[in-house]
């Protein structure tokens, strides 16, 4: 909580034969506002005696500006320079972009009436809930976290082009393929469709995945079930304790959306030891790139086809839709066990 101590004036009674004043607020005038130092040779001033009413932190960054002056001073050394901040050219989302994109709303606190507010010392604006906060932090645009092509792998196919839901990949004359990091919105799908994996993710390294699924397999207790949820859902770090504690042969995969879990992930884990995998996507009101959801069904679908070929059973992978609250629907997921418990360990192990 910040307080701001305003209506208060300081008492400059004792400086005003010595030192230069600002009229408004009997303030301390300063001769090099850029090293705090005052009219007077050897002193310096900071802090609302010269601001007027401010904030703690302005305060005390104000205390080491002029430490760090009065040092100079002191050892004979000119006073350090301040450089002038650089100024970061902004530039707005082409409309097009915006409007393929799924928008969703600001999360807010709440705030108390101001009826409720006079009648006594509550906080006026309590601090957002774990759900509203992860709900907050998912709107995220990962600006520069998008995708980067290696030119020398490339080998314009432009599958990337025809996937990209925003229109981020173009080509150039050359017939090389570009993207615009600030176009770009870290969906992930191009790293999926590009046939030489010339494309990478700056929020989900390429090989990353790969590591979790180790990693989960070996944790898991008993029957041995990966699962990807999506970063999307409605869900809270209580429901995950509660699936863990509940279910603790699944070991729980966050994602920043099913459509970064590409044919061979699933199939890796099965060849990890995992006797099943079970995809959650987000409620379809919640996914912010609609035209992806087919995509993640038609991969599935031929990872289910290699399974049953390979004799493994296409049943031990499963992709649910996650209920509005929480992260998988019990009675659903319950089935789902007790179908591998019948179908037994991987018969890779």
């Amino acid at each position: 909580m910040v307080i701001a101590a305003i209506g208060q004036v300081p008492d400059s009674s004792l400086l005003a034969d010595e030192l230069e004043l600002v009229e408004r607020g009997n303030r301390i005038h300063l001769e090099a506002p850029n090293t705090l130092a005052t009219t007077l040779a050897g002193v310096f001033a900071g802090g609302d005696a010269v601001t007027g009413p401010a904030t703690v932190v302005k305060a005390i960054a104000a205390g080491k500006e002029v430490a760090i002056s009065m040092d100079c001073y002191l050892r004979g050394e000119s006073p350090p320079t301040a450089s002038r901040a650089e100024v970061v050219e902004t530039k707005k989302l082409p409309s097009g972009v915006v409007e393929k994109t799924q928008k969703f709303a600001r999360c807010h606190k709440i705030s108390l009436p101001i009826d409720e507010r006079l009648k006594g010392f509550d906080e006026v604006e309590s601090v957002l809930s774990e759900d509203l906060a992860v709900q907050e932090a998912l709107r995220c645009l990962h600006c520069n976290l998008g995708a980067s092509v290696n030119t020398e792998r490339c080998i314009s196919c432009l599958n990337c082009v025809h996937a990209c839901p925003v229109g981020a990949p173009a080509t150039t004359k050359m017939g090389k393929i570009n993207i615009d990091r600030f176009l770009c919105q870290a969906c992930g799908i191009c790293a999926l469709e590009c046939p030489v994996q010339a494309i990478d993710i700056g929020l989900h390294p390429r090989g990353k995945l790969g590591q979790q699924i180790k990693k989960a397999v070996s944790m898991s207790e008993g029957t041995a079930v990966v699962g990807f949820f999506d970063y999307q859902g409605s869900f809270g770090h209580g429901d995950v304790s509660s699936l863990k504690k509940q279910y603790p042969g699944i070991a729980p995969i966050m994602v920043f959306g099913l459509r970064r879990v590409d044919t061979s992930d699933v199939l890796n884990a099965f060849e990890a030891g995992a006797d099943a995998v079970l995809l959650a996507g987000c409620p379809s009101a919640r996914e912010p790139f609609a035209a992806a959801r087919s995509g993640v069904t038609q991969r599935m679908a031929q990872a289910k086809a290699i399974l049953d070929v390979l004799g493994l059973d296409g049943r031990r992978l499963q992709v649910f839709d996650m209920p509005e609250r929480g992260l998988v629907d019990e009675e659903h997921l319950t089935e789902f066990m007790h179908t591998i418990a019948d179908l037994g360990p991987n018969p890779l192990r």
